[in-house]
């Protein structure tokens, strides 16, 4: 369309050539707010650490809606270039499997 793999939006110079960059979710939540969401595998655990850190947020949301709090407020703002975002949807359990292995293990 442009001729270009590189693009300008907002401001930003954007590069669409391969490879992507790849983030672990709970990683990158470590890096950017100090907390492991793995060690809070619930809702009212997450708030307690989300309070903790002096953080808002919408009391009793379910785990996952606090994480999307978490990414919007934290990750999204910063992912300029495009990125995969790995584990998402493991841990924001919203499907329920953590990922696409059958229950023996194999790739689905």
């Amino acid at each position: 369309m442009l001729g270009s793999r590189i693009i300008q939006y907002k401001g930003h110079e954007i590069d669409l050539n391969p490879p992507w960059k790849r983030i672990d979710l709970r990683q990158a939540l470590i890096d950017a707010v100090g907390i492991d969401i793995a060690s809070h595998p619930d809702g009212p655990s997450l708030e307690v650490a989300m309070s903790a850190k002096g953080l808002k947020f919408k009391p009793e949301s379910a785990r996952g809606k606090l994480i999307d709090g978490l990414l919007g407020d934290f990750l999204e703002p910063n992912l300029i270039q495009p990125t995969f975002l790995v584990d998402y949807r493991a841990i924001s359990r919203r499907w329920p499997r953590a990922n696409r292995r059958s229950a023996d293990g194999g790739a689905l």
